[in-house]
């Protein structure tokens, strides 16, 4: 790829990202949004602030997060997990089988604490 989809450089999204991260698990959790955001005293709805950790990951802004992109956005941000794994975290959010995951899946997942919806299979 020619060059990258995401506007500022890894340290910039390194930053924004740890400063969401409040419990430094790798993972930013719906809390960790809105507690981030309160701190920064910004007023936006739950949806609004699922909307902008789901467009971190949808790189190509198609509405959808590949595996691909999700391991792309985590070894930016020094993750390790390998594109098997990055298929597998995708299959087990993947409620409608497109290989995707869609913002109405990431908003179900988020609101199971970060894990795939019981009803996933």
């Amino acid at each position: 790829m020619a060059s990258s989809p995401i506007n500022g450089s890894t340290d910039e999204i390194r930053q924004i990202f740890d400063k969401f991260d409040k419990n430094g698990d790798g993972k930013i959790s719906c809390s960790e949004v809105v507690d981030s955001l309160k701190e920064l005293g910004t007023a936006v709805t739950a949806a609004e602030e699922l909307k902008d950790a789901f467009d971190l990951y949808d790189m190509d802004k198609n509405g959808l997060i590949s595996a691909g992109e999700l391991h792309a956005v985590m070894k930016m941000l020094g993750l390790k997990s390998s594109l098997g794994d990055c298929k597998k975290m995708i299959r087990q959010v993947d409620q409608d089988g497109d290989g995707s995951v869609n913002f109405e899946e990431f908003k179900k997942m988020m609101s199971s604490g970060g894990r795939a919806p019981p009803s996933a299979a």
